[in-house]
């Protein structure tokens, strides 16, 4: 009875053995599986907040665009009003520098946001979180200053179009 207590004991042993082995391994196969997963995660946030950051931009540049075109659509516009050089001409021309000027210190602030890859790359979860946070609260300003100057140039563009069909 004891030689067979002896083997069951060896076996038993064994077994143990292997399953220590099996379960580090298990663990180690683990680890590097949720390194790789935060990894991934870093680096879909990375590419949101570069995606971002171009966005803003973008948005700048369609404002900057806007607002030269509305420039010329205003002088029309009170030229037809026979009011050229007025004070409310220039508090609309003075709107608009204002416009494009935010559209341009959110432009610098993504580019500098996203300007150094590498420091993005090496960034903790808290900080690629605050950056992707402020690069949203940027494109969530230039959108809408953006859409109201397409609304504006529609506008103002009709305006000037009905003065004209007027005229002629």
């Amino acid at each position: 009875m004891d030689t067979v207590s002896g083997i069951i004991a060896v076996g038993a042993l064994v077994v143990s053995v292997f399953s220590a082995l099996a379960a580090s391994r298990s663990a180690k196969a683990s680890e590097t599986s949720a390194s790789l997963a935060k990894r991934t995660l870093e680096r879909l946030a990375t590419r949101e907040i570069i995606s971002n950051a171009f966005a803003v931009v973008a948005e700048a540049s369609r404002i900057a665009d806007l607002t030269k075109e509305l420039r010329p659509q205003y002088r029309t516009q009170f030229t037809f009003a026979g009011q050229p050089g007025c004070s409310n001409e220039q508090r609309c021309l003075d709107q608009l520098d204002e416009k494009d000027k935010k559209a341009s210190e959110l432009s610098q602030e993504a580019t500098r946001l996203t300007a150094d890859q590498a420091r993005l790359n090496e960034a903790s979860e808290k900080d690629l979180t605050r950056v992707l946070g402020n690069l949203e609260r940027a494109l969530s300003q230039s959108r809408p200053l953006r859409e109201g100057l397409e609304r504006e140039l529609s506008d103002v563009s009709a305006q000037n179009a009905q003065d004209r069909a007027k005229r002629i």
